[in-house]
Formats: C-alpha cells, structure tokens, sequence
C-alpha cells in the first residue's frame, strides 16, 4: 500500500534527528523480495525519497546527498528526492555546477530508463502537481 509506504516514511522523518539515520529503518523496511531486482522497486523509492525532502527541509542539495548515502540504488531515490525538492524548493539550494555533474551523470548511465535533465524532472513533478491540482478542483466545483 503507497498510502501506508508513505504515512510510515513521514514518520520515520520525523523521528530522526539527523536524515541519515533513517537509512537503517529504510533498509529494513525496504527489503522488497520475490521480483526482479527487488532493492529498488517505486514504493520504496518514493518513501524514501518523500521522507528525505521532508527531513531536509525540501533544500536540494542536503537532500541529494542524503539519498547518495542511504546506499544500495542510490540514483533512483536522489533523482526522485531532488525532483521533488526542486518543485517545492526551486532551483535555487543547489549549486549550478552540481546540476550539471548530476546530467551528465544520468546521460551517460546505460542503466537509467528516465534519461531527464533534473530540471526537466522537476518540470515533470510540478506539472504532475499541477495535474492533480486542478483535477481536485474540478471535483470541488462539481460538488457544488
């Protein structure tokens, strides 16, 4: 359930008084078995990834490097995790010489499925907010 994945992730977040100390947590909790390449599947990734940009404050950098460090598949969470924090955040925590280090990382990994620049992940997580949004109120003004 993402739902629970998540609820759990937040509160993970706000028991930690240092991000990196949830890794252990993380790592128990995310232990995904009987599929193909089970350390990395989305639940996990995004709680991570959820609870990271909450423990940091959505600031990018901190939380780019947080999600490096919870080892394993580290890409994964970090994108997302900076996807996230660049919609709430912007651009603006994370240095400009990192952005590009972190492209051109993604461009030249044979294994990524999502060949996006971070602004262009960031875009995508915004519009799907944005999405989202407007869904909701359209529901709203249905409801009178």
């Amino acid at each position: 359930n993402v739902a629970a994945g998540v609820a759990a992730a937040l509160e993970t977040a706000g028991r930690a008084s240092e991000p990196l100390l949830m890794r252990e947590e993380f790592d128990t909790r995310c232990q995904g078995r009987g599929f193909v390449y089970a350390m990395s599947h989305a639940n996990g990734i995004v709680s991570k990834a959820i609870a990271i940009v909450s423990a940091t404050g959505a600031d990018p950098g901190p939380g780019i490097v947080t999600a490096v460090n919870f080892g394993r598949d580290a890409d994964c969470p970090a994108a997302v995790t900076r996807g996230i924090a660049g919609a709430v955040s912007g651009d603006s925590g994370l240095a400009q010489a990192r952005v590009g280090e972190l492209d051109e990382a993604t461009a030249a990994n044979p294994h990524t499925c999502l060949e996006l620049s971070i602004r262009g992940m960031a875009g995508m997580v915004l519009d799907g907010l944005r999405n989202e949004m407007a869904r909701a109120r359209r529901r709203t003004d249905l409801l009178g």
